[in-house]
């Protein structure tokens, strides 16, 4: 396996995704201002926390993106990692749906601590005290928002680029 990234409707031939860079990113669901008190304060939707996301990689071939087009839905299965803490509880629910074997859960000394997982909900073996940081690859159901695509005739390689916004 050259590389952990995964996007259902994508071809990845070999040589295409090595090395891959991803970068993750809060969209703006509001705006910042401040009181006239001088505090700063946010309005808007706490509820829209949705991401974008760019892939960059240069290697040797390009990914078959023509299959999909700007607007396409698109499942990514993520490079990123995501991690989230959370108080002691035994059942917990992440934000986002995992990548399957990608989560670790750890307890507030450091230590791995066992678990069973059941889509999003990360069902805790052991009665921790005090928090769970909770580490793994997002799946983001995300549209195609632009990508490019780069040769040189005579170059060593080829360069492609994808920016995608989740749905």
């Amino acid at each position: 396996m050259e590389t952990v990234l995964e996007i259902k409707g994508i071809g990845f031939p070999a040589f295409s995704c090595r090395d891959v860079k991803q970068t993750l990113v809060p969209i703006a669901t509001g705006e910042m201002c401040r009181t006239v008190n001088g505090e700063l304060r946010h309005i808007g939707s706490q509820n829209h926390k949705k991401f974008k996301t760019t892939l960059r990689c240069h290697d040797q071939a390009l990914p078959g993106m023509q299959q999909s087009w700007v607007g396409a839905p698109l499942t990514v299965h993520c490079v990123s990692i995501l991690f989230e803490q959370f108080e002691s509880d035994e059942l917990v629910k992440l934000s986002r749906a995992p990548v399957p074997g990608s989560v670790s859960v750890m307890n507030y000394l450091g230590h791995k601590v066992s678990f069973e997982i059941e889509g999003d909900c990360i069902l805790s073996h052991e009665s921790p005290q005090g928090i769970l940081r909770i580490s793994y690859r997002p799946i983001l159901e995300m549209r195609l928002i632009s990508f490019e695509m780069q040769e040189q005739e005579w170059g060593d390689g080829a360069s492609w680029q994808m920016l995608l916004e989740e749905i």
